[in-house]
């Protein structure tokens, strides 16, 4: 996100947006804000983990753009969670 769209309102936005897929959700959230100088990437807490599917991807997408969207999924995160 860039401080134009958190001026328009984007992150109030963001956040109903998560708040519809919280339940049982695992998938955690990251948001990398991009201003004029400044670079940071924001880790949303563990209530803010989010259930992942095609719904919410769209709804993102258009709030975010198609490019800033991105699913990251780590099968080793998963093997080492079966394996206890």
């Amino acid at each position: 996100m860039d401080a134009e769209q958190c001026a328009s309102g984007a992150l109030r936005d963001l956040a109903g947006v998560l708040a519809e897929h919280r339940a049982d959700g695992r998938c955690a959230v990251w948001v990398e804000y991009v201003g004029s100088g400044a670079r940071v990437e924001l880790a949303f807490g563990s209530d803010w983990r989010v259930k992942p599917c095609e719904a919410l991807l769209r709804r993102l997408r258009e709030l975010a753009g198609a490019e800033a969207v991105r699913l990251l999924y780590d099968p080793q995160l998963l093997t080492d969670r079966n394996a206890s």
